[in-house]
This record gives C-alpha cells, structure tokens and sequence, in this order.
C-alpha cells in the first residue's frame, strides 16, 4: 500500500492505533481516543480493521520461530552448500510464503546495513515471479522505517524483463513502484529486452540500447534476491514460456527433460548435475547464468538470496529442485537460504531415501 490515507484515517494514526492495542489498551478505550483527536466516526468495530491494515503497512509484522534444529541437520548434511540457512517454522499453506518473503526482507535489510557500513551505495538485484514480488513488498515496507542515516543510497536492478503478460506484476520493473513513496535516495537500472530472443541472437541483444546498460551495471550488485521454480509446478514461469509457444515447446521439453531437467533459477535451467546449457530455440534475457551466481554466492561483500518455499499459486512443493542445488556445487548459486519446515524436512527425507 502506498502512503497516505484509508477511510480518512492518516497512517500516524494507524501506526499508534496498533502500538495502544499491543500496549494492552482496550479496542474502546482507543475509539475514544481517536474520537478525541477528531475522527469522530470511530467505532471500536473499526479499531481491529484499523489493526489489519497496520499489519497489511508494517507496522505489525508476525515473525515465525526458526526451527534450528533443522538449520542445524541441514547444514551438517549438505556442507558443500556452504550457505546461511534459516528453516521458518511454518507450515506447507499457501501463506507461508508470506513470513518467507518478510523474513527474506529482513534478511536483506540486515546485509544492506552490513554493507552500508563499508560503501556510500549498494546495489540490489531483484529476480521475477511471485516469490520476489512479495520480497519487494515486504522490503519497501521495512525501508519505510528507516531514515538516509541509517541506510546507505540503493540502485534497485531489474534482472530480467519478466515473462507473464498475464501477470505483468511478477516483472522486476514492476516492483520499482513500492519503493517511490519512500524518502530515500533510490536509483532504479531497468531491463528494456523482449523476454525471449531467438538462442543465436542473444549476444547481439545484450548489446542493444535498453540492455547494454543493464548488462554493463550487473557486476555492481551487491545482493541478489531469487527464488526457484520446479518442472513439476504448471504455474512456473519458465513452464509458461516452454508453452508459450506449442509448435517448439514439444522440442524443447524434449531437449530438456533428455537433459534431466528439474527446475530453474531466474529462467536458467538446470539438472541434478549442473546447468543445462543446450539450445532449445529460444532464450530469456536474463543478467545472470547459474555459474554467474555460484561465483558471486563465493565472492567477499556478494550476497545471493534464495527463497525457497512452495508455489504461491497452488501450493507445489518445490523440494526435488531445492536438493540438487544443495547438493552439487556447481549449482550453489546461494551463499543465505530461506524455506520452510516442511520443505527441509522433505530434504532430509530425500537423501535418507536416496542413501545405499
């Protein structure tokens, strides 16, 4: 939501509607109080519609325990992953990718500052899909709080230009509009390509006006936020983009799945042995391949996000595409991952059942 008012009521006065409701003042003892400061049309119904939207702005912010016993098993067994993993304890519905995706900004907020306290500028890079659209949400409404003191200039960068003309929410530009309320000092590096090229035609593309610019500022980014998508889940957006096109998707599922094709990150499919890099006729303009991630996931002040839960449109497990990625070091595109229980537990369970 963007700054301003909601049924007449300024977000100041929501923020200390919610800070007197966890202070243990009654929903009537409140209405009075605002009525007192001449919304004279409150009543104490109101007060908890009042709360909601708090919640929906930030200013009240559930945050799930992490389960660290299981942060724990995961690191002892997938040690090559090498990475910061925090397992929320949260349960496979469909809104835990929401205390994913804010734990996700939190996470980012902490690497912002971290980083603040070493450069004047920090650079942000945001994937596409569902999951990133959340993170950017949860993001802006964390930056809200903060003051220029307290956090360095950001450049926000598209990493793609998306691919859901549906859905055009889900593109990396698209997110730019939840920080422009902000009072911040934010530059924004947009991606001007058509989603998909033709393969042969690639390197030409990344030269062009719009893309080179994108492609010429990549090596300044210091966080990369991502998520993953599954071969298995019908509503990934690289699936949309195998189907977009019926007369070659037969063709380059072929190709894909002789490959042993189980998931993707941000357009870039891989195996469970690594990337798969065969030409399947087309391509996403994307800033990044996979062995771009694994080296900047292994590189001093670089940061890559990985939000890992399930699909946020109908609830898949994403688990088989998590595990070669924990497993196989030329797919650890992440140094800090962020799932949820039921996904590490079904981790765990995958390799106790692959065990000889």
């Amino acid at each position: 939501m963007m700054r301003g008012t909601r049924h007449n009521i300024p977000d100041p006065y929501i923020f200390f509607v919610c800070e007197k409701f966890l202070e243990n003042e009654g929903a009537t003892q409140i209405a009075k109080w605002l009525r007192d400061q001449g919304f004279t049309t409150v009543t104490r119904e109101r007060i908890y519609s009042l709360i909601r939207e708090g919640k929906d702005l930030g200013y009240i912010r559930l945050c799930p325990p992490e389960e660290m016993a299981l942060n724990r098993r995961l690191a002892a067994v997938f040690p090559q992953a090498a990475a910061d993993i925090s397992v929320l304890n949260v349960q496979d519905e469909p809104g835990a990718v929401n205390h994913l995706t804010m734990a996700g900004a939190e996470k980012a907020l902490v690497l912002v500052k971290e980083l603040g306290n070493r450069k004047d500028m920090v650079h942000i890079g945001l994937g596409a899909g569902g999951t990133t659209e959340r993170f950017a949400r949860h993001f802006a409404s964390l930056l809200r709080s903060q003051t220029q003191s307290q956090v360095p200039k950001l450049v926000l960068h598209a990493l793609s230009s998306g691919f859901a003309p549906r859905h055009p929410i889900t593109a990396p530009v698209a997110f730019f509009s939840y920080f422009m309320a902000l009072n911040l000092d934010i530059d924004y590096m947009g991606m001007f390509s058509e989603p998909v090229v033709p393969w042969n035609q690639y390197e030409a593309v990344k030269t062009r006006t719009g893309v080179r610019e994108a492609f010429e500022a990549a090596e300044d980014i210091d966080i990369i936020v991502s998520s993953l998508s599954s071969r298995d889940d019908e509503h990934g957006l690289f699936i949309n983009f195998l189907e977009s096109n019926e007369t070659e998707a037969p063709r380059a599922r072929g190709i894909l799945e002789e490959a042993g094709w189980c998931g993707d990150v941000q357009w870039r499919p891989y195996s469970n042995k690594g990337p798969i890099m065969e030409d399947i006729g087309a391509r996403h303009v994307t800033l990044f391949e996979l062995e771009d991630l694994v080296r900047l996931s292994r590189t001093p002040d670089k940061h890559v996000i990985l939000i890992s839960g399930r699909c946020v449109q109908c609830n898949t497990p994403k688990n088989t595409a998590l595990l070669p990625l924990m497993r196989e070091e030329s797919l650890r595109v992440f140094n800090h991952l962020i799932t949820d229980i039921t996904t590490a537990t079904q981790l765990l369970n995958n390799v106790e059942d692959s065990a000889p």
